[in-house]
């Protein structure tokens, strides 16, 4: 996990917000995924028990963020 954090291949996907009564686009949140370099994009219940478990989530949060 630390290696793909250093590497830069846990990235950004940004999810709109939208207020249901108007249909605007009130805001965005930020969604991790890791560009994995064989087994290609894997979504967040793949690694964020990774993660978690190796004690890299703050260091991930944090990468994460940066680039958002």
């Amino acid at each position: 996990m630390k290696g793909a954090i250093e590497a830069g291949q846990i990235v950004p996907y940004y999810q709109p917000l939208v207020d249901l009564e108007t249909s605007e686009t009130v805001g965005h949140e930020v969604l991790a995924r890791w560009k994995h370099p064989t087994r290609g994009l894997l979504l967040p219940e793949t690694f964020i028990p990774i993660a978690e478990d190796t004690a890299t989530i703050g260091e991930m949060t944090y990468a994460l963020l940066t680039q958002a």
